[in-house]
This record gives structure tokens, sequence and C-alpha cells, in this order.
């Protein structure tokens, strides 16, 4: 009797430490998010990625799948290989994506940072958060979504967030 009840209990030890090691992945993102580039800032358009360590400061509104306005993104890149001739470029990025839609009053946020190439789904890291998401980790599948007609400066970028 003793050996089926320790069966029982290891058994379902076994079943609850298996739940955590399912990838993130498995059960999607916690959040999807939509960021055009500089749509609050036009003026960054000058940070044209053709320099080595080119800073390109922005500051962008965040929707929602059904193009909800949920808050904004602030943030940096600072290239790491500039614009080539096939369009590829690297940077180093740092942003926090605030959540609501004013400033004064924001008590929510995610920041993330990581390496960010031209080629689609890069993975950044989640590297802590604020209010409901502090201490927040995780990362940030983020892939381009739209142009707005004026190269890759005005595109719009899906950003799948998988909080661990």
């Amino acid at each position: 009797m003793a050996s089926s009840r320790t069966s029982a209990l290891l058994f379902t030890f076994l079943v609850a430490a298996a739940a955590l090691w399912i990838p993130a992945e498995c059960a999607g993102p916690q959040l999807t998010l939509f960021v055009t580039d500089d749509a609050l800032n036009p003026e960054a358009a000058a940070c044209d990625g053709s320099t080595f360590g080119g800073l390109c400061p922005y500051r962008s509104y965040v929707s929602d799948s059904t193009e909800k306005q949920v808050g904004y993104v602030s943030g940096f890149c600072s290239f790491v290989i500039p614009y080539q001739a096939d369009s590829s470029f690297e940077q180093i990025c740092y942003f926090t994506f605030f959540f609501g839609t004013n400033p004064d009053t924001v008590v929510d946020s995610i920041s993330v940072q990581g390496h960010f190439t031209s080629a689609d789904g890069n993975l950044l890291s989640i590297v802590g958060g604020t209010g409901k998401y502090t201490g927040a980790k995780g990362y940030n599948k983020k892939t381009f979504a739209s142009s707005g007609g004026e190269g890759d400066r005005y595109s719009t970028y899906q950003h799948e967030l998988y909080l661990m």
C-alpha cells in the first residue's frame, strides 16, 4: 500500500516537473505587440545607418493585434554593421515597452535588449520590468510585419513576448 502511494506521489511530481520543462513557445507568446518605427519622432530618420556606432533613438506607439494602442516603446539601437549593399545590417538594441496611453501614469513595463539583424525572427532578451511585470524574464521574437512605403525606416514589426 505504501509503495503504491509513493509511486503515485512520484508520478505526480514527475508530471509537474515535466510541465516546467515545456518550452515557452509551445504555449505561445503571452503578449503580441506591433510597433511602427519612428511613429512618434520622425526626426530619428536622420539616423541613416551608414556608420559604425551610429546611435538611433526612437519612441513609437505600441498596438495589439486589433490595432488598438496599448502603450509606447522607447529605446535606442547602435549599428554594429551599418547597412550593406544587400540591405543587411546588425544592431545592438535596448528598449522598453510601456503599457498605458498616458506616460505620466504608466506603471507596467517590460525591458528588452539584444542583437538585432536584418534577418527575420530575431530573438532578444527580456531583462526586467515594472508593475505587474516586475522581474520579468524571457525573450522577445521580433519579426518584420509590413512596410509603410518609405523603406525600412517606417516598417512595422511584430514582437512576440515569451515570459518565463
